[in-house]
């Protein structure tokens, strides 16, 4: 994770915690991490298309996100310019600018190696602007927000199981039982000129915001999350990241499991 000399705006993440596990089934793990909490920017990427190529694709995802990100602050005073009026706006423009063009090069370098064709990746990036969170994504990687009571989901899933919800094709406790759980309907780098969808939520201070694949969310329900949550507590977030990868381990750890975590602290 590079250093940064960018300063902190208010609202700033007091506490973060990444990590990633192989899980019990995958001999890869295609799933990549990266956060720089000094300029509140955090990305979780789960590849696919054999673990070569999915490897590749979720690397290049978050090294492209991460380097245009950063290109876009570079200069930039944090601890004053979220003040400006446009400034939320222009972070939103630079994230989804980022995820396009990661989302590009991730589809050149399928193209220049037919050896990874059909390489791709979701991705799920969340980048702090003073009192606001910008949150970019594609494919069912999860964003959730902790209000010191419950886990609540921030994004919605580019999946066919949850567009099948959303148009009332199956019900709650139908979803259980989909035979089609892992199919997304938007993944990066399978076709050119893909968007990501841009969520901007509120900061307050105290919440706790989960980034992960869905090597987590698929067998760690809502239930789980938040009995592990208040079980293990909030206050060592290493912990509680270990504790959610032991419940997905413990539910049989089919896929690789990543969990980002982020504190906000009190206004500056």
């Amino acid at each position: 994770m590079p250093p940064s000399s960018l300063k902190t705006p208010t609202f700033p993440v007091s506490d973060s915690f990444g990590m990633t596990d192989v899980g019990l089934v995958r001999s890869a793990n295609e799933d990549s991490v990266w956060y720089d909490p000094e300029i509140e920017l955090f990305i979780v990427a789960d590849g696919m298309g054999g673990h070569a190529a999915g490897e590749e694709a979720s690397r290049i995802c978050i090294e492209e996100v991460s380097k245009h990100y950063r290109e876009f602050l570079d200069g930039r005073d944090l601890q004053n310019c979220w003040r400006e009026p446009d400034f939320l706006s222009s972070v939103q423009e630079a994230l989804g600018t980022a995820i396009a063009l990661a989302n590009d090069a991730i589809y050149q370098c399928a193209q220049d190696n037919p050896e990874w064709e059909g390489m791709g990746t979701t991705v799920v990036a969340a980048a702090g602007c003073g009192e606001h969170v910008v949150i970019g994504h594609i494919g069912d990687s999860r964003v959730y927000r902790f209000d010191g009571k419950k886990w609540e989901p921030v994004t919605r899933d580019h999946s066919l199981l949850n567009h099948c919800l959303e148009i009332g094709w199956i019900t709650k406790d139908q979803a259980r039982f989909f035979p089609y759980k892992h199919i997304v309907l938007k993944a990066m780098g399978l076709n050119p000129g893909l968007e990501g969808e841009i969520t901007i939520t509120e900061k307050r201070a105290g919440d706790l915001f989960l980034l992960c694949s869905d090597g987590l969310s698929d067998l760690v329900n809502d239930f789980e999350l938040n009995r592990t949550t208040h079980k293990t507590g909030t206050k060592d977030l290493e912990q509680l990241a270990a504790a959610f990868t032991d419940r997905a381990l413990c539910g049989g750890g089919f896929d690789n499991i990543t969990v980002l975590m982020f504190r906000i602290g009190d206004e500056g």
